[in-house]
């Protein structure tokens, strides 16, 4: 598997990265978009995280700050609180990111091996959309965003989710690129609530790895609902995500639609969330 994740840093975005570390997931590299935190800061903060987690080997590269039409964006004491990651302990970093941009390491990692890369979207799809713009041989991307049966999740346009809000045009782009893409909205992932009685039961398991820590220090920080960890989890093991072919679009406030003048892609409807839970709790005990 060569996996390269695509991340806007927020808390989530770092427990699905400490998942796949500790599930020992060949991961190719880690590409920050503008979202919950800035790229720069962003990549500071997995440098960090990749430090600590003794993943050095793995890079990371720094993309766009801004989407590609348009200036929706998360609001400011999220970002504070993100680009901070208080809860997680986190080293000074002592690396730095790529000299190239993170649509251009997609695109130069995809060429390196036409169809046999793929991209797990943890926030806005700009950088993404930017390395399918350049055509980009990827095999699939799997995202996390969008709702087509269920409510949206964003105050001031309430049928959208927050990812595809922030640029619904790259969002657009992606997915007529061609590229085979799995969608993980709120769908899916409303059906992953972080509960107390959970967070207890994880806290209570002893830590494998630092990435384990990571889980859960993370736990603490999520917004109601695993969004990010649970499309990490089905890149993992698609088992556990029912999908179905449907054709979407994209509305301007970040709304996912399902109807036949949209392009075909898998949309994820329903969760195995025991197998979910058990993933997490599995990943907190591993020793990767």
């Amino acid at each position: 598997m060569n996996l390269i994740a695509d991340t806007d840093m927020g808390f989530d975005d770092v427990m699905a990265i400490a998942m796949l570390i500790a599930l020992d997931v060949p991961v190719a590299g880690i590409t920050t978009v503008g979202g919950l935190c800035s790229p720069q800061q962003g990549a500071r903060n997995a440098i960090a995280l990749l430090q600590r987690m003794d993943r050095t080997n793995i890079p990371v590269a720094a993309g766009s700050a801004s989407p590609l039409e348009g200036s929706n964006a998360f609001p400011q004491e999220w970002i504070v609180e993100a680009e901070a990651m208080l809860g997680i302990e986190l080293p000074s970093p002592q690396g730095k990111p790529t000299s190239e941009s993170a649509a251009a390491f997609i695109t130069k990692s995809a060429e390196a091996h036409p169809g046999e890369v793929s991209v797990l979207c943890l926030g806005p799809l700009t950088n993404v959309a930017l390395a399918v713009q350049e055509g980009a041989p990827l095999k699939e991307i799997v995202l996390m965003g969008g709702a087509v049966r269920a409510a949206g999740n964003v105050d001031a346009a309430p049928d959208a989710e927050w990812n595809l809000h922030i640029d619904p045009a790259a969002a657009a782009q992606t997915f007529a690129s061609g590229v085979p893409v799995t969608m993980i909205g709120l769908d899916v992932t409303n059906q992953a609530p972080c509960t107390s009685e959970f967070v207890s039961k994880c806290k209570a398991i002893s830590a494998g790895s630092a990435a384990g820590k990571i889980i859960q220090e993370s736990l603490d920080k999520m917004y109601g609902y695993f969004f990010d960890p649970v499309t990490a989890a089905f890149a993992v093991d698609p088992s556990l995500v029912t999908t179905e072919a449907m054709s979407i679009s994209v509305a301007e406030n970040g709304k996912t639609h399902a109807g036949m003048e949209g392009q075909s892609m898998n949309v994820g409807l329903a969760l195995d969330f025991s197998r979910f839970q058990e993933m997490v709790s599995r990943a907190i005990g591993s020793s990767a």
